[in-house]
């Protein structure tokens, strides 16, 4: 499992309502994934992603991570960027809020 699937994995909190029923790619500088949120967990996949969440670097994702006022600073700087419907990007970070 790369750093990033850890990442993701140990830092997801999402309840049923959070959960943004997609195939939600992620990309952190060269590291990628593409996975599927589910009740118990994140599930890694190799499906084509509906959307793709894209950080410059790994700082970027780091900070952005489950912080919306970091996320839509970044968003505004050109750091954090997305592929698809920008609402799902934000509703996919919130998954992985830790309070």
């Amino acid at each position: 499992m790369s750093w990033l699937e850890t990442t993701l994995s140990d830092r997801y909190s999402a309840t049923s309502e959070g959960i943004v029923d997609a195939f939600i790619g992620i990309q952190v500088g060269s590291q990628s994934c593409v996975m599927q949120a589910r009740d118990a967990g994140i599930e890694f996949c190799h499906e084509p992603p509906d959307f793709t969440l894209i950080f410059e670097d790994q700082t970027t994702f780091e900070a952005v991570l489950g912080d919306m006022q970091a996320a839509i600073q970044a968003f505004m700087q050109g750091k954090f960027r997305s592929t698809g419907y920008i609402m799902w990007s934000f509703q996919t970070l919130r998954m992985f809020n830790s309070d």
